[in-house]
């Protein structure tokens, strides 16, 4: 699997956006609003590397991260362009990952997602575009 993103939970976007600047990162995406998952996204690159900035509203599913993780990465996303959602889901629960948030439509993504957790290596994302 390649991997598409890393995901960072950030507490305002608008900041982070900019702190991210510093490091050489441009947007490569407007900000989009997911009313499904009530979260702000904005994607940006530096030199391929691409990171997924995601700021919840408070009423959002993964505000409760924001205690754990606080402004930090939290997820790393892989394109599975070449395997079926469900068969990739399950190929990954026999290695003991868990699903987390069956598979839905994200609009920042154009394309289903899909969360799982591992007890060793902690949440993953998968995306079908």
């Amino acid at each position: 699997m390649k991997i598409h993103h890393i995901g960072y939970l950030v507490k305002d976007v608008e900041k982070a956006a900019k702190a991210a600047e510093v490091l050489g990162f441009v947007l490569c995406s407007d900000m989009v609003y997911d009313s499904d998952r009530r979260i702000r996204i904005v994607f940006m690159e530096n030199e391929g590397y691409r990171i997924e900035l995601v700021q919840p509203d408070r009423d959002s599913e993964i505000y409760p991260l924001m205690k754990r993780y606080k402004n930090s990465p939290y997820h790393i996303c892989y394109d599975i362009e070449s395997e079926e959602m469900n068969a990739a889901i399950e190929r990954l629960s026999e290695q003991k990952f868990a699903l987390f948030k069956a598979p839905s439509r994200a609009v920042a993504l154009d394309g289903d997602v899909a969360f799982l957790m591992s007890p060793d290596i902690g949440m993953v994302e998968l995306v079908k575009r």
